[in-house]
């Protein structure tokens, strides 16, 4: 069995639970120690921006199309913080991914 993670998603999952699986990946890699700080940035970056009044696209004058900006910058956020834990720390990233499969 490899060590490494699937690259092709399954086709079978939802997309809402795909984002629920990386969501909850997410947070458990955050809390983990093994996981460096600078890496923890990144998605508090992500926090930040989905939070703040500022926007690239204000919902309040785009309505959906302002929140498509959130939903790009948490998804790439998240993304991009997978692609750092997996190459800082892959043991972690791969015990974290593995455990929530099993739950799944």
């Amino acid at each position: 069995m490899s060590d490494k993670a699937p690259e092709k998603p399954d086709p079978q999952e939802s997309i809402f639970s795909k984002t629920f699986f990386n969501l909850r990946l997410a947070w458990n890699l955050f809390w983990d120690g093994d996981v460096r700080f600078v890496d923890k940035l990144i998605p508090l970056a992500v926090l930040i921006y989905v939070l703040s009044p500022f926007d690239l696209l204000p919902e309040s004058m785009l309505g959906f199309l302002g929140l498509a900006d959130d939903a790009i910058v948490v998804q790439q956020g998240i993304t991009y913080f997978f692609s750092r834990t997996n190459r800082n720390s892959p043991q972690t990233y791969l015990k974290h991914y593995k455990a929530l499969k099993q739950t799944d």
